[in-house]
Order: structure tokens, then C-alpha cells, then sequence
């Protein structure tokens, strides 16, 4: 934790725009990075990250899903896309 919230300060202090944290799933260590950094920060919704409320309580200003949520729109796009009448 000290590690992340040093780096937290050095992304500030660069002039960065945000604090991406994509392998930390631990709730209370993800409130503590966002209540002790003024950037905004994004994780990674795995783990036990369930819902966008779930991350914005902690603090969390951005969730990422990764390809999940695209790879599955894309199958079901061409599942209908198999099934539409000649």
C-alpha cells in the first residue's frame, strides 16, 4: 500500500490525470488509495467488484471491464446474425 500511494503522489506530482489500479480487488485497500490520492482513480471491475455502485462508494471515479462485456456483445451479434430468415 505505501508502494502504490507513493506512486500515487510521484503521478501527481507528473501532472497525471488519473491512478489506474487494475490488479487491486480489495475494498478497503481501494478506499484507502482513493480517500489518500487526489487523482481520480480507475480499477479493474474482477474479483469481487461487482457493480459500478459498488466501486463509485469507495471512491472510485472509472471502472474497466476488459474485452468481456465486447467479446460477449459480439457473439450475440453473431448469433442473430445466424438465425435471421433467409
Amino acid at each position: 500500500m505505501d508502494q502504490a500511494l507513493e506512486r500515487a503522489a510521484a503521478f501527481t506530482e507528473a501532472g497525471a490525470d488519473g491512478f489506474f489500479i487494475p490488479g487491486l480487488t480489495d475494498p478497503a485497500l481501494i478506499a484507502k488509495i482513493c480517500k489518500n490520492t487526489s487523482l481520480p482513480v480507475n480499477v479493474l471491475m474482477r474479483g469481487g467488484l461487482e457493480t459500478i455502485a459498488q466501486v463509485a462508494d469507495l471512491g472510485v471515479a472509472r471502472a474497466s471491464y476488459r474485452p468481456g462485456p465486447y467479446l460477449a456483445a459480439m457473439q450475440d451479434l453473431a448469433a442473430r446474425f445466424e438465425n435471421l430468415p433467409n
